[in-house]
């Protein structure tokens, strides 16, 4: 009987000290996922750090760009009246002129000299419609360049809802692992 008891023992105690080697094995591997998953945490954490950091530089940008926009459509605004006035006073001289043809024998200096402003108004209407042909190009130039900011920031947003769904994904992995540890304590 005692040898059957000293067995049972050596057994008992074969078997305690085999399931604390496992269970040390088992909590090493459960130290090593944990501190990889936050490792993985980390680094996430700072890629949206600086994607966020880039989107408020982007904002900034797409700031600017709109505040510059509208000084140039008011400066278009502005041009388009003072190319009304010019057309304006264009139809006045073009009338004037008219009057004084009837009028030529008397006239006649005074045409000439009606005909030299005449042509000064017109190689200045000529003048502002090249520069508004200049601006118009600049401004499609901006257009351009605020399409193109648009289609980064879209792709940049696209980008970071990806980082998110897997920082998400990461999150739920990470709560599963700590889920399955709880019983196992």
């Amino acid at each position: 009987m005692k040898h059957l008891l000293s067995t049972l023992l050596l057994l008992a105690l074969a078997f305690l000290c085999t399931l604390c080697a496992y269970q040390w094995i088992r909590e090493t591997h459960l130290q090593d996922n944990v501190e990889t998953l936050n490792l993985t945490e980390k680094t996430k954490t700072k890629t949206v750090a600086s994607l966020k950091g880039f989107v408020e530089k982007l904002d900034e940008e797409v700031e600017k760009l709109s505040a510059q926009t509208t000084e140039l459509q008011t400066s278009l605004k502005k041009n388009e009246q003072e190319l009304v006035g010019i057309r304006r006073d264009f139809a006045k001289s073009e009338s004037e002129n008219e009057k004084l043809k009837t009028t030529l024998e008397t006239f006649k200096k005074a045409l000439d000299d009606r005909n030299e402003r005449i042509q000064q108004q017109q190689e200045k209407y000529k003048e502002l419609m090249i520069e508004r042909n200049e601006f118009v190009g600049k401004q499609n130039e901006v257009v351009g360049k605020l399409n193109d900011v648009t289609k980064k920031y879209n792709t940049l947003v696209d980008e970071f809802v990806k980082v998110r769904e897997q920082l998400v994904a990461s999150q739920t992995q990470y709560q599963q692992l700590q889920s399955q540890q709880k019983p196992a304590k």
